[in-house]
């Protein structure tokens, strides 16, 4: 974890400077900020890998079905002969102009367009982890954290574990072969009011400590994916 006197380096600022100047920029412009920032995290080299815009098939044994959910970035560990695990998800939306001189987070925390953003970003986020335990990607027993980002700004949340109805649904694309009152419930949960959900900004201490925190709470799920990278036969040698 970084310390409390941990400094940012500038040049990560910068980048998060220059990617706020164009109000109009989509938000892909977000993707190699954020990659930048969670590979500081990336120690040791084999702790994750980032995959960016992975295809999770919704029924991944239908080989005609073409249904699926794309995470922006997702943390994973590969592992031979097997679905690579993913740890923990990024759904990134596009910054709003507000967001241009980069003001404190307890008033993008308020701003109502923020405040939609994430709770689009939220239920695609269950969707995706929905996917990616349909795929053996993910377990069905605990939940999956995500970072949702609009702009530099973003939040922590915790999605699943989901019921037998629930991993019938996807809140974002219904369709007729989903549970039927879970479909209902899904609806009336996307149709709610959003809440106001703790910012942290790229580029701060408070950022990187939180983030260090929720990525080594996860640790622990690709323990042994991780164990198999460090043991690996060296190319050359003789298994």
């Amino acid at each position: 974890m970084p310390p409390p006197d941990h400094a940012v380096p500038v040049a990560l600022q910068h980048l998060v400077d220059c990617s706020v100047e164009n109000h109009d920029a989509l938000e892909d412009i977000t993707y190699p900020v954020i990659t930048e920032f969670l590979l500081v995290h990336k120690n040791p080299s084999h702790r994750f890998s980032l995959y960016s815009q992975m295809t999770l098939r919704w029924n991944p044994d239908r080989v005609y079905d073409y249904r699926s959910e794309v995470p922006d970035i997702g943390l994973v560990n590969f592992r031979r002969n097997r679905p690579f695990i993913l740890r923990l998800g990024v759904e990134s939306k596009r910054m709003t102009s507000k967001m241009s001189k980069l003001p404190p987070t307890r008033i993008m925390e308020r701003d109502e367009e923020v405040r939609d953003a994430l709770h689009t970003a939220y239920y695609q986020a269950e969707d995706q982890a929905k996917a990616a335990v349909r795929g053996g990607h993910a377990s069905r027993q605990r939940p999956m954290d995500y970072f949702l980002f609009v702009g530099p700004y973003w939040t922590h949340v915790t999605v699943g574990p989901f019921s037998e109805a629930q991993m019938t649904v996807r809140t974002h694309k219904p369709s007729d072969s989903g549970d039927f009152l879970e479909t209902i419930r899904a609806k009336k949960r996307l149709d709610a009011p959003p809440p106001q959900r703790e910012l942290f900004l790229l580029g701060t201490v408070q950022s990187a400590i939180k983030m260090e925190c929720i990525i080594a709470s996860t640790d622990s799920w690709s323990d042994a994916a991780m164990q198999e990278a460090v043991t690996h036969v060296p190319w050359g040698v003789q298994r």
